[in-house]
């Protein structure tokens, strides 16, 4: 086995021995060191008293301050680009965040990193039951800005995994493409007759959707062009009965990041015939891919790339009630299965290193048992974002921004107070805006007047015309009280079970 497939020592070794190599880094590294440079950590570390050379062990690190995605944008307003590069060497690559909720932010990556990333990514390669293949041909799908700007990256790593070891240089075929231009791009993938997906789960739907509704159209057209009892029975097939990807192409694994995986996996499965589908999970600033493996029971976290930690769910709601109160967060490997919280991160990057950040992600915590795999390293599920980002899968939009726009609002009546509510209609994300008018309107006016609103959120409404949210739903409601929380705060954003 290429040793980069497979590395035991940091896969299934015992938690316990995971943990404690964990303390020995903090130790033994100059990560504070090197991150004390940059203006992400500076005011806010001397303003704590943190002395950088004192973090030498995990109750240390526990007194550092937390930082977050709104820190590294106030940041980057006033400072140079190179004053958040906390290594000696020159990046090799900047990758932009979607700036979904403002101005992007830019990210450095270093020599060590992209290394860091490719050997995570060889180990990824062996996740799954199917090994590798050069003749593979991988379907990339990216997103353009305001949704994902750098996914174009993931894609290409992939594609040099495919090969049979680090050391091999006939890698695998990729064909990448934005969704916008899906209708040009799907035929090419057809014609190199793609055999794997790296997407978002919500664009693979879509792409199926689509070429379901032109088969018909496509068919007609190859009659038409080259007539013949194999056109003919393509023909009367379309005719009958709704025809799928799976009839089309045969794809047999497929790689799904930037949103939940789960509402879409069944049919995606129905829809494309794949054999088997890992869920991904990354972001911007780390930059190292988490992966199901082929048990599915799971994202395994990387115990020897970066510090996981959780802040429980309990501790999130008491910070939202209580101002100025500055949550705990406690190893992610101690959390017991069923565990929900904030995901924290500690990363041993060169360049862009992150230290106590928030994810303003929540997840759950499947498991810190041995997976059935026989790796040892805890498991996660994401489930939904923790701050004011309503997570639509690929489409984000602010509560602010949406807040901003209902306040425009003033015939036939103002908006005295508004919930926004997040479900799902079968695979597709759902928004439901309920509102209270000022005072009695017609429905009809009030319902149009916020809709227009709504529709002023330009990532909103490409979603939309794309085919990747359902078109939002407005609700008035004279009884409308928000959704409270434990101490009776009101809440402006609720996500919900999907319906049946």
């Amino acid at each position: 086995m290429a040793k980069h497939y497979w590395q035991p020592e940091v896969e299934c070794a015992p938690i316990t021995a995971l943990a404690a190599g964990l303390e020995a880094r903090l130790a033994s590294s100059d990560l504070l060191l090197r991150a004390a440079r940059s203006p992400l950590y500076q005011k806010r570390w001397q303003a704590a008293g943190i002395d950088p050379a004192t973090i030498r062990s995990y109750a240390d690190l526990q007194r550092v301050p937390y930082t977050n995605s709104a820190d590294l944008r106030e940041a980057q307003a006033s400072h140079p680009a190179d004053a958040f590069v906390c290594s000696p060497r020159r990046p090799r690559l900047w990758v932009s965040t979607s700036g979904s909720t403002g101005v992007p932010k830019w990210i450095p990556i270093g020599g060590e990193d992209l290394e860091t990333a490719r050997t995570v990514g060889f180990r990824l390669a062996y996740f799954g039951d199917r090994p590798s293949s050069r003749d593979d041909v991988i379907f990339g799908i990216n997103a353009p800005a305001p949704f994902i700007s750098d996914t174009s990256f993931w894609p290409g790593l992939v594609n040099e995994l495919r090969g049979d070891g680090p050391q091999d240089q006939e890698s695998g075929e990729a064909i990448i493409f934005s969704f916008d231009g899906a209708v040009e791009s799907i035929s090419m993938a057809l014609k190199r007759r793609m055999t794997a997906f790296v997407a978002f789960p919500s664009l693979a739907m879509r792409i199926a959707e689509g070429l379901s509704e032109a088969a018909p159209q496509v068919a007609a057209q190859a009659l038409k062009e080259k007539p013949g009892p194999l056109s003919l029975l393509a023909y009367l097939i379309t005719r009958v009965r709704r025809v799928r990807p799976r009839d089309m192409v045969r794809v047999h694994t497929g790689l799904f990041a930037g949103e939940p995986l789960a509402p879409y996996r069944q049919p995606i499965y129905d829809a494309w015939g794949l054999k088997l589908s890992y869920n991904l999970y990354t972001f911007s600033e780390y930059q190292v891919m988490l992966c199901e493996c082929s048990a599915q029971d799971g994202l395994h976290v990387w115990l020897d790339v970066s510090l996981p930690e959780i802040i429980y769910q309990a501790d999130l709601d008491r910070e939202r009630e209580e101002e100025g109160y500055v949550p705990p967060a406690h190893p992610l490997w101690e959390a017991a299965a069923g565990d929900e919280g904030e995901l924290v991160l500690t990363h041993w990057g060169e360049a862009f290193p992150l230290v106590r950040w928030r994810t303003s992600d929540l997840i759950r915590v499947v498991s810190t048992a041995p997976c059935p795999c026989g790796r040892t390293l805890p498991r996660i599920q994401i489930l939904q974002r923790s701050d004011d980002l309503v997570n639509l899968g690929v489409v984000r939009i602010s509560v602010f921004e949406l807040k901003k726009e209902l306040e425009t609002i003033t015939r036939p009546a103002a908006v005295a107070r508004w919930q926004l509510r997040v479900s799902r209609r079968g695979y597709k994300p759902l928004l439901r805006v309920l509102v209270r008018p000022a005072e009695e309107v017609d429905e009809k006016d009030m319902v149009a007047a916020v809709k227009a609103a709504v529709d002023q959120l330009p990532s909103l409404r490409l979603g939309i015309d794309n085919g990747l949210i359902c078109e939002p739903e407005v609700t008035l409601d004279y009884a409308l009280e928000d959704r409270l929380s434990t101490s009776g705060k009101s809440r402006p954003l609720v996500y919900e079970d999907s319906p049946s």
